[in-house]
């Protein structure tokens, strides 16, 4: 499995010259990330011993769901993953082991779980809690929840998701931007990932289609591109002043959990919004690579306002066809995400990102999709126009979580 050095050894000097006590974060991080990461080159190397088909397996024109956060990616692949019989996704768990030989021990493990009275549950329950309850209220997570793709990447650190870790964006170049790392070792990391996909492929879904969601696709959305010439796209568009408060807002959270007396840094912050403008401004301009019948648009709002239109036209599209039992099972999803209202607001004025930095930076973009430019903030906003009234939706709902409507 491909490491790269060059961002390794730039964490390693930032994290010891920090004044944060990053040293010390950074032998557990790396503890963890290194045992971690020799686990899954164990599962890895017993798949190429107890299941070597699994490098035939064919990834055949897989689709991927991709915006900033925010922008209802998981609200749709949740609607689109009803197609049962068309597409399969991975779970956490599954983007962590990456192995057909642990997901086969897993599966295996949770045939236990009412033999032993429910003891695997309630330690995954634990485990949930323990690791990710954190995220609850920003994007709900859990090891055997539906979830985007970046474990396949994070293992090589050319991720963006290291960010949540190490909060020096500019000083990590090679993880914001894949596309631009050199291409042997782009092709290195992108066989890796196809790799990944083949193996959950192999142990979850022969014969359907990968369908993935994720909000930091445009690094490396050429090198999909390259890796998946058949691939197909879905792009959902929001407000970039409600995006970008929610990139800053996913990276920075942890930051005062991982570094004593880490307060908020104007520069990292800004920092932040401006990668999540550049992201926007590259997802746009490889999307006008491709050809019309590859890649659909998808607006926030309709989606919200009329998800089985937005259904509908997805699949008229690309030219699928709605099965009677998905159209049940649309039905019984759109019914239980009615009612939902965020728990997490996110704000501009809260970070103190100016509405003209983005604005002017993103002019074309508020011009082709005719997004009002307000410069100035509201005295006192209306909550939010896309949310139900309701403020109290049901905790228990675990299929309303993460970006249902809103997200991260």
């Amino acid at each position: 499995m491909y490491l790269d050095r060059p961002t390794l050894n730039a964490i390693r000097r930032l994290s010891f010259g920090g004044p944060h006590g990053g040293r010390r974060f950074f032998f557990l991080s790396q503890a963890i990330f290194r045992g971690v990461r020799a686990l899954v080159a164990t599962g890895r190397r017993l798949d190429d011993l107890l299941y070597p088909a699994h490098v035939t397996e064919n990834v055949d024109r897989p689709v991927f769901i991709f915006a900033p956060p925010r922008s209802g990616t998981t609200y749709l692949h949740r609607l689109l993953s009803q197609d049962e019989d068309r597409f399969t996704h991975v779970r956490l768990y599954q983007t962590l082991l990456q192995s057909v030989t642990f997901t086969r021990a897993v599966e295996r493990l949770a045939m236990l779980d009412r033999p032993l009275y429910g003891l695997p549950s309630r330690v995954l329950e634990a485990a949930d809690r323990r690791f990710f309850g954190g995220w609850r209220d920003i994007h709900p997570m859990g090891l055997n929840q539906a979830e985007e793709d970046e474990g396949f990447l994070v293992f090589s650190l050319l991720s963006p998701g290291a960010f949540v870790f190490y909060p020096w964006v500019v000083d990590l170049p090679r993880a914001v931007s894949l596309d631009s790392v050199e291409e042997p070792v782009r092709r290195t990391v992108m066989a890796e990932y196809r790799s990944s996909v083949q193996r959950h492929l192999f142990a979850n879904g022969r014969g359907r289609t990968w369908l993935n969601k994720t909000v930091l696709l445009a690094g490396r959305l050429q090198s999909v591109t390259e890796t998946f010439p058949d691939a197909r796209f879905i792009y959902l568009v929001r407000h970039p002043y409600e995006t970008v408060p929610s990139f800053v807002s996913m990276f920075t959270t942890f930051w005062p959990a991982f570094y004593s007396g880490w307060t908020a840094d104007p520069e990292a912050v800004r920092q932040l919004a401006q990668l999540a403008i550049d992201y926007t401004k590259r997802s746009l301009e490889l999307l006008d690579k491709l050809t019309p019948d590859r890649y659909l648009v998808v607006r926030y709002t309709e989606l919200v306002a009329e998800p089985r239109k937005v259904v509908e036209d997805i699949y008229r599209h690309f030219g699928w066809k709605i099965s009677e039992p998905l159209n049940r099972r649309l039905e019984a999803q759109i019914a239980a995400a009615r009612g939902y209202r965020p728990r997490h607001e996110y704000s501009l004025e809260r970070y103190g990102i100016e509405r003209r930095m983005i604005h002017d930076q993103l002019r074309p973009f508020f011009d082709q999709f005719g997004f009002d430019r307000q410069l100035d903030p509201d005295p006192d906003p209306d909550p939010d126009p896309d949310s139900d009234p309701d403020p109290d939706p049901d905790p228990d709902d675990e299929w309303i979580e993460d970006d249902a409507l809103d997200a991260p």
